[in-house]
């Protein structure tokens, strides 16, 4: 069982972290866009700040969520693809370089022709 924290005012509305320099609304409406965290200590050192710097709106909450439902994903078929995709696409650049390095001695076997046609006379 996870357990993760959410900080929630007296107005029912969720804290968002935005950073230094951030920008918009520091509470939001839903769990959506709010600042989830992994451990408690955090969201208590933010329910500290408020109280203590903006105590003329109250002591917020601390919001528990708990995760019991897990779900798993099979991933193998879209690595399959992912490689195979991959792996011809490698082999799509080795093709077109063989071709670009047999243009190349073609073009140098036609120069060596000539220069040898031309030595000849």
């Amino acid at each position: 069982m996870l357990e993760f924290f959410a900080i929630r005012n007296k107005e029912g509305r969720y804290f968002r972290r935005k950073g230094y320099g951030g920008y918009g609304a520091t509470w939001v409406d839903g769990l959506l866009k709010a600042r989830i965290y992994t451990r408690i200590g955090g969201a208590r050192a933010v329910v500290s700040y408020f109280a203590l710097n903006h105590p003329e709106y109250g002591v917020p909450e601390i919001v528990v969520l708990t995760a019991t439902e897990t779900a798993v994903i099979d991933e193998t078929e879209r690595v399959a693809k992912s490689v195979a995709k991959k792996e011809e696409k490698r082999m799509l650049s080795i093709f077109a370089a063989r071709e670009r390095a047999l243009k190349d001695a073609e073009a140098a076997l036609c120069r060596v022709k000539a220069e040898i046609e031309r030595l000849q006379k």
